[in-house]
């Protein structure tokens, strides 16, 4: 779906959006001009995660993040250690450059369900030559869900995880 998604798209910038993905004060603008700012660079933000699963109205999303937690992959010594030495890459809503993505071919149809998949893009997408910058400015609440039958179930993941460390040893 995202490559269907990303041959019908127009615009310069593309992005998967996650539907559970709520941006504090129309980040979405800010993510934007950040990301015009350096064509070498690949703009993320953080997730706040919640308990809540749908919002009553937008303006209480700051009250919903101040209460909700640090998403794990922000702040867990493991993941952290693996992004700084191991290169391992994982953003929220990174906003790449449409004709980029088309050079590496879009996302890899190979990943199944949830798991591996962010990171698999965005280190393609990165190479050599740019880099990930992860903004204080750019917070999105993230909205409490269950899990999904057939997309974020524990065998797809491993296979996912698998298909990502394959790729990367190469």
């Amino acid at each position: 779906m995202l490559n269907l998604a990303l041959a019908r798209a127009s615009g310069k910038y593309a992005t998967a959006y996650d539907i559970d993905l709520v941006p504090y004060e129309f980040s979405f603008e800010t993510h934007l001009r950040l990301a015009e700012e350096s064509k070498s660079l690949l703009m993320s933000g953080y997730r706040i995660n919640s308990n809540i699963e749908e919002l009553e109205n937008i303006e209480i999303v700051w009250e919903y993040m101040k209460r909700g937690n640090i998403a794990e992959e922000d702040l867990e010594e493991g993941c952290l250690k693996s992004q700084f030495f191991d290169r391992e890459r994982f953003g929220v809503l990174p906003f790449f450059l449409r004709k980029e993505l088309d050079r590496i071919g879009g996302w890899d149809e190979r990943f199944m369900g949830w798991g591996a998949e962010d990171q698999d893009i965005i280190g393609r997408y990165l190479g050599d030559s740019r880099f990930l910058l992860k903004s204080p400015d750019l917070l999105y609440l993230h909205l409490n869900h269950g899990t999904s039958e057939g997309w974020n179930e524990k065998v797809l993941t491993k296979k996912n995880v698998h298909l990502y460390e394959t790729k990367r040893m190469k």
